[in-house]
């Protein structure tokens, strides 16, 4: 990874290879190796294999990264399986052909809200440097119960649900307003069947998709996403969903 860069700069110059990290690659993948063999039975043999095959899936398919290969189940899967699988390193090739100057844009939370504005609908507000005490207050007392989303963050890590009343957290977002954004926004309720599935958070459907030469849209994966345990204010992998 290149330092002292933005962003958006660290990711779009994201290295495909890098003998600096292969060390580092090297280090998770024996972990991984070692938790995948515990968890299927197998002795040393099987934990050299399978870190000798991470080694293999890095460079024949582009799975960058040990957890990766755990979370596909890479292990388990066949020559043409594997080969369907939009591993990390083909994430990275994509982004490297995105105009630079949208991708910079949009990978900033806050500029997709105002961007897209028209689309939302549901009240937020920003918490940045031209925020008062008083208008968090109020957005939040008139709403009653709203979802505090950190920009810097994803995954849906250190995404909460709070009210008027959580002084606490109300307090350190607006303290921290000028190093760490925050998008404040109505809690969205789940249609009555989601809701049978899963009340303790928002569930929903994700529709992955990439536009082919001609602007196509081609989509590849719905996926209906949950959260897994009911503390989960969020149904992201990242934050504890499946």
């Amino acid at each position: 990874m290149v330092t002292n860069l933005n962003r958006a700069e660290q990711i779009y110059n994201y290295p495909l290879y890098s003998a600096k990290r292969f060390p580092m690659f090297l280090h998770y993948c024996m972990q991984t190796a070692q938790s995948i063999a515990s968890a299927i039975g197998g002795g040393k043999l099987s934990v050299m294999k399978i870190l000798f095959d991470m080694i293999w899936s890095n460079f024949r398919y582009g799975v960058m990264d040990s957890r990766e290969y755990k979370l596909f189940n890479f292990y388990h899967k066949t020559y043409k399986e594997r080969k369907k699988y939009f591993t990390k390193r083909k994430y990275f090739k994509l982004i490297k052909t995105f105009d630079y100057g949208v991708f910079s844009r949009l990978i900033e939370k806050q500029n997709q809200y105002i961007d897209y504005s028209s689309f939302i609908h549901r009240k937020w507000m920003i918490v940045d440097e031209k925020c008062t005490k008083k208008e968090l207050c109020n957005f939040i007392a008139e709403i009653g119960e709203v979802i505090a989303k950190p920009v810097s963050s994803d995954c849906g890590r250190g995404i909460e649900k709070i009210t008027i009343k959580n002084y606490d957290v109300i307090n350190r977002i607006f303290a921290g307003r000028l190093t760490s954004l925050y998008i404040i926004e109505e809690v969205v309720k789940n249609c009555k069947e989601l809701q049978a599935l899963n009340p303790y958070c928002l569930n929903t459907i994700r529709v992955t998709y990439v536009l082919d030469k001609n602007s196509t849209p081609n989509i590849f994966s719905v996926m209906l996403r949950t959260s897994s345990t009911k503390n989960a204010v969020v149904d992201n992998w990242g934050g504890g969903g499946f």
